[in-house]
């Protein structure tokens, strides 16, 4: 019950509570960063969520989510979990992966 929900925990929250303890005050220097990474999936990456929802391009099982529905049903909308995974967590979590190997481990791109 609620996989999707353990495996965003699993992957996600925790390494983020990790990084975020070790590395806060040099992460909190990049507020606007974190937005600029964030708004982005809410603008352009929900519609494309919504749409492939509608069309059947994929479904999600409603016995493996909290039951929450955003913008619809469950035939039409997306699972909390989702909007919290798509819109919040992963460009976040990218973000912080991003800054970290930027400042710390010194990869520069050419």
């Amino acid at each position: 019950m609620f996989v999707y929900l353990n495996l965003q925990i699993i992957f996600f929250v925790i390494p983020l509570i990790v990084l975020l303890g070790f590395f806060w005050k040099t992460l909190y220097s990049y507020k606007k960063i974190y937005l600029f990474s964030i708004i982005p999936t809410f603008v352009f990456g929900t519609p494309w969520d919504l749409l492939s929802v509608m069309t059947g391009l994929w479904h999600y099982n409603t016995s493996n989510t909290l039951g929450i529905w955003f913008f619809g049903n469950p035939s039409t909308g997306l699972p909390f979990e989702e909007v919290i995974i798509f819109n919040f967590l992963c460009p976040f979590f990218i973000t912080t992966l991003v800054i970290i190997a930027w400042k710390y481990i010194k990869i520069y791109v050419r």
